[in-house]
């Protein structure tokens, strides 16, 4: 396919380097603008800060809260979390509890129940907030994943 020793070369340098970038924009907070993708400063940000990934909790209906960098005061950003579960759509939408109002999703928390999904047995668990930021013309876009271990309320209890 490719005849010279350099085409080669170039080939293999093409495809390191694309993978390469693959991997920065997967783990990479994103903003989109005018179709263009860039890594975002770090104001952006969302974390579940209620439980730590691979802990242990009970089945069935599960509370998580967290935070965000938004604070419900900017006139020219509409901000939102939204949780899923393994990821299951359509994502549900937190309620904000910051100190700011119904607006402020500094802090907020959402509750897994079977309106939408209960925590089940095991490890397949994957909880994941999504921090979306629009303003005029750009989008900015973090998430926070992680894995808890539903256990039935013996199991859970620490000996």
């Amino acid at each position: 396919m490719y005849d010279t020793k350099s085409e080669r070369k170039i080939l293999n340098f093409t495809m390191t380097l694309l993978a390469t970038a693959t991997l920065l924009v997967a783990s990479a907070s994103m903003v989109m603008t005018n179709g263009t993708a860039y890594a975002l400063p770090s104001k952006f940000n969302v974390e579940i800060t209620s439980h730590d990934d691979g802990s242990k909790v009970p089945t069935g209906k599960l509370t998580i809260s967290g935070t965000s960098t938004d604070d419900g005061t900017s006139k020219t950003e509409d901000c939102e979390v939204y949780v899923d579960w393994n990821d299951m759509k359509p994502y549900q939408e937190v309620t904000p509890t910051g100190p700011g109002g119904s607006d402020d999703y500094s802090t907020w928390k959402f509750t897994y129940t079977s309106n939408y999904h209960l925590i089940v047995k095991g490890d397949n668990n994957e909880l994941t907030a999504k921090f979306y930021c629009q303003d005029d013309d750009s989008l900015g876009v973090d998430w926070d994943t992680i894995n808890v271990v539903g256990a039935k309320h013996k199991e859970n209890q620490h000996h």
